[in-house]
């Protein structure tokens, strides 16, 4: 109930329990060694006092009452460390634990360098605690998180297996909070969450995640290729790649933007139903094994959407392409339209190539020029808000009703293309400077303003 000093010789606890509750300094180290055996020390004090935790080797530490219990340099619980009363503060200092964290108060704060580190040969665990820093640093054996764990300083694997099981890992601290410099991560089916706040730029780490999620307004920087197995959360803030690949296998749910950089791409690649909601992004590839990728919303390009493999569905919604002079690259896959438009859009003086598919409604803004590469079909209505549109020697087929081509602005440059009117009905064939002109499916088409035809009728 007073002090234990441990001045010289050695005080072996055996497999006895050595229990503190007196002075706030109530184990004393001054030269003395203590062997912990298989022994427990328990430190015991009430609220509003701080009882001092001797810097030394123990097999198992335990506090216990509500007091604060200061570690005052590195120490090391060569077993489980449990705190089952108070608060446990390492202060700058780090606790190296060989085995299990128990926790009954959740009491647990340190300083800017100081936390815990998992350093056993075997398997260890960790229940749902807030940390600061935390540094896997195993020779063998598995740590794993049987709870969920919030880190607000850097959590650090160097050696060792960490295994996230099914938790959530919160990290809220410093710019770089999530360090991989060896060892093995498991994501099992974990939720990470990068948090921080506006003008912050917050690096992620680059690994295999299950799924991710970004809460707060600041920056997230990609700085290497990296997977998200399911879903991607971007609640706030920007999710930047630079010229990184980031691979989503699940859906994407937004309130921010993605920006990809000039050579970074967001793939879509897991191999079941993919969704991908109202964003604006750089460049997007499509690269499913199995599947859809279906827009769930509006979505703007400002560089390049690439279809190599698997299905990519508009949903009946736009897709907005301004970015580079080839914005859409099909190279293989299937674009399904869902009644949804891709616009064309770029300014003056750039020229944009539109890719050669089959369109449900296609748009054209922007005063630039817009080249057909192929024979295009258009399932319902071609609109030109602006700019020149130029068929060059590539077929155009409008098989919309009504008036499938609309002329707002701009000049529609036939070139020595064929325009082929294939609709049902009585549809409308726009006044126009054609090459050839055609008219097929044996209907009645109406002439709905002077046109000239270079080539054939």
């Amino acid at each position: 109930t007073g002090a234990v000093r441990v001045s010289q010789g050695e005080l072996s606890l055996g497999g006895q329990t050595l229990v503190l509750v007196g002075d706030t300094r109530p184990l004393v180290m001054n030269g003395g060694t203590l062997t912990p055996a298989s022994g427990v020390v328990t430190y015991s004090t009430g609220t509003g006092i701080t009882m001092t935790v001797a810097s030394t080797t123990y097999y198992d530490l335990i506090t216990r009452g509500s007091g604060t219990y200061a570690i005052d340099a590195s120490t090391t619980a060569m077993n489980d460390v449990e705190v089952a009363g108070g608060t446990l503060n390492p202060g700058s200092n780090v606790l190296y634990m060989g085995r299990n964290w128990v926790t009954a108060s959740a009491g647990l704060t340190t300083g800017v360098t100081g936390g815990i580190a998992l350093n056993g040969g075997g398997s260890q665990s960790v229940p749902t605690q807030s940390f600061g820093n935390i540094m896997v640093l195993k020779p063998a054996g598995t740590a794993t998180f049987t709870g969920n764990v919030t880190s607000t300083g850097a959590l650090t694997l160097n050696s060792g297996t960490l295994a996230l099981g099914g938790t959530i890992l919160a990290l809220n601290g410093s710019s770089m909070p999530f360090a991989l410099n060896g060892g093995t991560l498991n994501a099992g089916t974990s939720v990470v969450t990068y948090s921080t706040g506006t003008g912050i730029t917050m690096t992620m780490a680059s690994t295999s995640y299950y799924a991710l999620r970004f809460l707060g307004a600041g920056t997230y920087a990609v700085n290497a290729s990296t997977t998200a197995a399911n879903n991607l959360d971007l609640t706030l803030g920007m999710l930047s790649l630079g010229s990184n690949n980031l691979y989503v296998g699940g859906n994407i749910t937004n309130g921010g933007t993605i920006a990809t950089g000039t050579t970074g791409i967001l793939e879509l690649n897991g191999g079941g139903s993919q969704s991908f909601p109202t964003f604006t992004f750089d460049t997007l590839k499509v690269n499913k094994p199995a599947g859809a990728a279906t827009l769930t919303g509006n979505v703007s390009s400002t560089g390049a959407v690439m279809l190599s493999l698997g299905t990519f569905s508009l949903g009946g919604f736009v897709m907005d392409l301004s970015g580079t002079s080839t914005p859409l690259v099909l190279n293989g896959g299937s674009l399904t339209l869902a009644n949804g438009a891709i616009s064309y859009t770029t300014g003056t003086g750039n020229s944009m190539t539109v890719a050669s598919t089959t369109y449900y409604n296609l748009r054209f803004n922007g005063a630039g020029t817009y080249s057909l590469n192929a024979s295009s079909t258009v399932l319902n209505v071609l609109t030109q808000q602006t700019g020149t549109l130029s068929l060059g020697s590539n077929q155009l087929t409008l098989a919309g009703t009504g008036t499938p081509l609309v002329l707002v602005g701009g000049t529609f440059s036939g070139g020595t293309a064929t325009t082929t009117y294939s609709g049902a009905g009585a549809p409308n064939v726009t006044g126009a400077m054609y090459g050839n002109l055609e008219i097929t499916n044996g209907n009645t088409k109406t002439l709905a303003a002077s046109s000239t035809a270079t080539g054939d009728l």
